[in-house]
């Protein structure tokens, strides 16, 4: 696939694991001006305290994590920074099967599929909810974890995006970045079958 740049613009990429199959999470970034090494660790550092702080209490001790990568978006051959991590979720509970996943809206001023991003959050806990959704109370806990996010970036001058690379099923020039402004989890489960037993990711 075609690398598609966006200016001022960082990807964090949490790689982690559940049961040995790979969990990737990625976070886009919007910067204020083209992120230089020293953003791209810190990037990789904010998401990493958040990952600890608001994210970790609502998984399991199953699902870890064990790398957080920071890529500048400005071109395919841009820098990336690596900061190798050792975390895992915090509930000492069985998990949910390894594709079984909460979805995260993110949300922006524009509407459109090119105004909205998603995540896949996998790791969850196996003894709330019934067979097809979870609890309303962890949704709400995974969208105050996601909620959080930039409390850690603004510090750093940093905020949450989302970032379109098509429109009308054709690529863009350039990547369209766009701040989220809100976050909304479906309790009912949904599925990300590339976390199954040997497919990875």
């Amino acid at each position: 696939m075609t690398f598609i740049p966006t200016i001022n613009a960082i990807k964090v990429t949490i790689i982690g694991s559940i049961a040995g199959q790979q969990v990737v999470i990625d976070v886009t970034i919007g910067t204020p001006s083209s992120p230089s090494m020293s953003d791209l660790s810190d990037a990789a550092d904010a998401v990493d305290d958040w990952l600890v702080n608001e994210l970790a209490p609502v998984l399991t001790t199953a699902y870890s994590q064990s790398e957080i990568k920071a890529y500048d978006l400005t071109s395919s051959t841009a820098p990336v920074f690596t900061k190798p991590v050792a975390h895992t979720g915090i509930v000492n509970v069985s998990p949910v099967a390894n594709n079984v996943s909460l979805v995260t809206s993110f949300l922006t001023a524009n509407r459109g599929r090119s105004g909205r991003g998603r995540n896949y959050l996998a790791g969850l806990q196996d003894n709330v909810g019934g067979p097809v959704s979870t609890s309303s109370g962890v949704a709400a806990a995974v969208v105050s974890a996601w909620s959080a996010l930039n409390t850690y970036l603004s510090p750093l001058g940093f905020e949450h995006t989302v970032i379109s690379n098509f429109t009308a099923g054709a690529s863009r020039a350039a990547g369209l970045k766009q701040p989220v402004t809100s976050y909304r989890t479906n309790i009912d489960y949904d599925s990300q079958r590339r976390r199954l037993a040997g497919r990875g990711a």
